[in-house]
């Protein structure tokens, strides 16, 4: 909307990507970021495969949101498999890696089989369950004999524990032999707008001329003023302290300009 009234546009030059997260067409994304099957399905460093049916990532990019939505962003569709017997370990040792606030690392995933065997039963379309990686290939739209090949060429790394192709940690080689499989289609995700309107000290957002638009202001991320192009995924949440000031400047010149 400000673009539309002449506003300048300002720090546009990436996308603040993350990965491997379950959209529900049925809710919003945000009531899907607690679930236990959530983080099982896309957040552990185990076996994600592309719409060929291959993989094409050390899966440990998990432990960098940028990294992992960067891959993500570079494949058509992505999938999470998992076996049941992987799911059990989570189930009764705990996961490999955590999501933030809302699922610890190493937690036991005591709600999980039950977030799975009601999302089968709704039919919700991230979720695939097969008895063979043959019918799960099929569900998923994958060429099943790469498919099968790839989970072959897995098991074999797993077995010798060493990853020939992208040289992963051998604790996250876990086969994939125990029925039923699961294939999970994962999403990009975008944390938020980076850049937008290019602003004033005072938060007025200013246009190409670089004057301000009179009566208009924003704060936080639509204001480019933290971090311009570039977030420091090291630094998760470095963002808010802007966000505060810049909505705390931006109302308070926003009452000297009504007072005028």
């Amino acid at each position: 909307m400000a673009w539309h009234i002449g506003a300048q546009k300002n720090g546009l030059g990436m996308a603040m990507l993350f990965g491997g997260y379950l959209k529900d067409e049925d809710e919003p994304s945000y009531k899907m970021m607690p679930s236990q099957m959530n983080t099982v399905a896309g957040q552990q460093p185990l076996l994600w495969v592309n719409e060929n049916g291959e993989r094409f990532v050390n899966e440990e990019v998990v432990y960098n949101f940028s990294l992992a939505g960067n891959a993500l962003y570079t494949q058509s569709n992505v999938f999470s498999i998992l076996d049941q017997a992987v799911i059990d370990r989570m189930i009764n040792k705990g996961n490999f890696m955590g999501l933030g606030i809302y699922v610890r690392r190493g937690q036991k995933m005591d709600k999980l089989q039950e977030e799975l065997d009601q999302a089968i039963a709704a039919k919700k379309s991230f979720i695939f369950k097969a008895d063979t990686i043959s019918d799960l290939a099929r569900q998923m739209g994958v060429p099943e004999d790469k498919l099968q090949a790839t989970i072959t060429r897995y098991n074999d790394f797993a077995d010798k524990g060493t990853d020939d192709d992208f040289g992963k940690d051998p604790q996250y080689l876990q086969k994939v032999t125990t029925g039923p499989f699961y294939g999970f289609k994962l999403n990009v995700g975008a944390f938020c707008t980076m850049g937008g309107l290019k602003v004033s000290p005072a938060n007025e957002v200013l246009d190409n001329n670089y004057l301000p638009i009179k009566g208009l202001y924003a704060a936080g991320n639509d204001a480019s003023g933290l971090v311009g192009d570039t977030y420091g995924p090291n630094m998760p949440g470095t963002c808010v302290g802007y966000a505060f000031y810049s909505g705390r400047n931006a109302a308070h010149n926003i009452n000297e300009y009504l007072k005028k």
